[in-house]
C-alpha cells in the first residue's frame, strides 16, 4: 500500500490577522494578511483596497464594531452587477490550503462611487462652438417650417457669408456653388424663377455634433405647369447658429427631366 503523506502545514513563524476593512461605498469586507514575527504591522488602516481587475486605489478606513450600521447607504445589489465576486490575495490554512482574504463586488463599488459623487444622469448633449446639436436640430425645423408656408427667405438669412451648397454625384448638376453671395445669384435664384409656387416641409430632422439631417419633401409647380413632387435628402453643416454647408441629394432625373439648369 502506498504511504499516505501529511499535509503540509504552514511555517510556525507565520500568523493569519483578519482586520475588518470597509470600502468607501461598498459596504465593509474581510481582508486576511500574512505576517512573520518581525513585528510587521498588518492592521494599518492607511492601507488602500485594491481589487484584482482595477486600477483604481479607494482607501478604506477602520471600521467601528460598535457603530450603528449605515441603512441609508444607497448600493446595488450584488447580484445586478456582478454575480461572481472577486478574491484577491490568500493566506495558509492549518490544512494547507489557501483562504481567499478579500471578496468584493467592484463594479458594485464602482457605481456607488458614481452615485455618491455626482457623476450620474450627467447630460452627454454633445455642442460644437458652444451651440448644441438640439439648437442646431430646432434651426433646421425652423426653416422649414417657415418654407412649409412658401417663406423662402428663411433659408437664405441663416446661410453664413462662407456657405456652400453641394449636388454630389456625376449628373449634370453636379457642382459646388460658394460663397453665399454665388449660391444665391447663380444657383438659387436662377431655379426659383421657374416655379410658380414652392412649397416644402421636413419629415424628420436628425442632428449629431454639427451635422443635422433632415428629409425634406417639396410640392411645387413650375411655370410651364409641370408639377414638382420632389423628395430630397438635406445634409446640412452648422457653425455658431449660422448654416455653412449643405449637400444635397435628390430626384435626379426629375431635375433634370423638369428643371433647366442653372449656372452656366
Amino acid at each position: 500500500m502506498n504511504a499516505i503523506t501529511p499535509k503540509a502545514r504552514p511555517p510556525k513563524d507565520i500568523n493569519v490577522s483578519i482586520t475588518l476593512r470597509t470600502c468607501r461605498n461598498s459596504g465593509p469586507f474581510l481582508s486576511q494578511r500574512r505576517s512573520r514575527e518581525s513585528g510587521e504591522n498588518t492592521a494599518d488602516s492607511s492601507l488602500p483596497y485594491r481589487t484584482r481587475n482595477s486600477r483604481h486605489r479607494i482607501p478604506g478606513p477602520t471600521v467601528d464594531r460598535n457603530a450603528e450600521p449605515d441603512r441609508n447607504r444607497s448600493r446595488l445589489p450584488p447580484s445586478r452587477c456582478c454575480p461572481t465576486p472577486t478574491y484577491v490575495g490568500a493566506a495558509p490554512t492549518p490544512d494547507g490550503g489557501a483562504a481567499a482574504c478579500v471578496r468584493t463586488y467592484p463594479c458594485d463599488s464602482f457605481m456607488s462611487d458614481m452615485r455618491h459623487s455626482g457623476l450620474s444622469h450627467i447630460s452627454t448633449l454633445p455642442t460644437v462652438g458652444g451651440v448644441s446639436a438640439a439648437a442646431n436640430k430646432k434651426l433646421i425645423e425652423d426653416i422649414f417650417e417657415q418654407m412649409s408656408q412658401g417663406d423662402t427667405r428663411a433659408m437664405r438669412e441663416a446661410m453664413a457669408d462662407d456657405f456652400r451648397w453641394t449636388f454630389p454625384g456625376n449628373w449634370s448638376w453636379s457642382g459646388t456653388w460658394e460663397p453665399k453671395s454665388v449660391v444665391l445669384n447663380e444657383l438659387l435664384r436662377p431655379l426659383m424663377t421657374q416655379f410658380t409656387e414652392y412649397r416644402s416641409a421636413a419629415d424628420f430632422v436628425i442632428a449629431e455634433d454639427d451635422r443635422v439631417v433632415a428629409q425634406v419633401r417639396a410640392h411645387a409647380r413650375t411655370t410651364r405647369g409641370e408639377p414638382y413632387e420632389q423628395t430630397y435628402c438635406f445634409i446640412f453643416r452648422i457653425a455658431d447658429g449660422r448654416l455653412t454647408e449643405v449637400i444635397e441629394h435628390c430626384d435626379t432625373a426629375l431635375v433634370e427631366r423638369v428643371l433647366q439648369r442653372v449656372g452656366g
